[in-house]
């Protein structure tokens, strides 16, 4: 507590505030792992309990479960594909493992792969988060996009499956014994789901799985809109609020430098001027033609 307010009564120059708090952020060797890996247990735990919840017909919890899934997946899957929690290739391990703790044992890695080309190719024709069909749809049949985007998973898959159209694939070949070790993290992984869903007490429900998915999925639509649409062409990414957001709605700032922990991001977004809100998002998507996915 006495480091923390150490840190943040410190004046930092506002336009490079997160910078340099995570520069002093990280002279405490393995303080943003022990700080990543603690409030993810606090998520895992609320599932669990959510979980309890929903066997006993508290089935209203669905929508919060959703929400700590999400807030799980950008704490440890999110930050470990740009290696913020241990600046290692260990990170690698952890957001694979993490996928498989949560059902998902073959997401981590497409998903590191995609989420890194995205952020080379932020709004880009070759971006594989914004690719041509969904600019059509979202131009052309706007309601029918968003349908599209509450699908569980949808839009992950379609980027991993169709990826190979783009030049997301020019890339130089990796030696043997890298694809070997990739190919037995994802072994694990999977091996690790299933022995969870065989083997652990609590006997997750199928439908509570399935149904976490399914807001998870909406959780993170609606922050990839508040993310990457508005009405103001000047940008390329927003600054907002998001619930249990573990720092993404500092966007902008994430962007310009992804290797910022959530930590500096949560706290850095305090001091932002925000660009847009949640509420704004969903009117503009459903009924403002005047609102647009950015473009670079």
């Amino acid at each position: 507590m006495k480091f923390y307010k150490e840190l943040t009564s410190v004046s930092f120059p506002e336009d490079d505030w997160e910078k340099t708090f995570e520069k002093k952020l990280r002279k405490r060797r393995g303080l943003v792992l022990f700080a990543s890996l603690l409030a993810a247990f606090g998520l895992y735990y609320g599932i669990f309990l959510l979980h309890q919840w929903f066997r006993s017909g508290f089935y209203f919890v669905l929508p919060l479960s959703g929400l700590f899934l999400h807030a799980w997946m950008i704490l440890l899957v999110h930050e470990g594909a740009h290696r913020n929690l241990t600046r290692s290739s260990f990170d690698r391990w952890i957001l694979n493992g993490a996928s498989a703790l949560v059902f998902l044992p073959f997401y981590g890695e497409p998903f590191r792969k995609i989420h890194l080309y995205h952020h080379a190719h932020t709004n880009q024709p070759d971006d594989p988060l914004w690719p041509e069909w969904k600019k059509n749809l979202f131009q052309s049949r706007r309601r029918l996009y968003v349908f599209v985007e509450l699908l569980p998973l949808f839009s992950s898959v379609a980027a991993i499956l169709f990826r190979e159209r783009g030049p997301i694939l020019k890339k130089k070949q990796s030696p043997a014994n890298f694809h070997s070790r990739i190919r037995s993290i994802l072994f694990l992984c999977f091996s690790f789901s299933i022995s969870i869903l065989l083997y652990l007490e609590w006997n997750p429900n199928p439908w509570f799985i399935f149904g976490s998915f399914l807001f998870a999925n909406v959780w993170g639509s609606l922050r990839h809109w508040c993310e990457h649409t508005g009405v103001r062409a000047d940008l390329e990414s927003n600054t907002f609020f998001f619930p249990l957001g573990m720092g993404i709605g500092n966007h902008e700032t994430h962007h310009a430098d992804p290797s910022l922990s959530w930590i500096s991001l949560s706290l850095g977004l305090r001091r932002r001027i925000k660009t847009t809100t949640i509420g704004n998002c969903i009117r503009g998507i459903w009924s403002n033609p005047r609102h647009i996915h950015y473009e670079s």
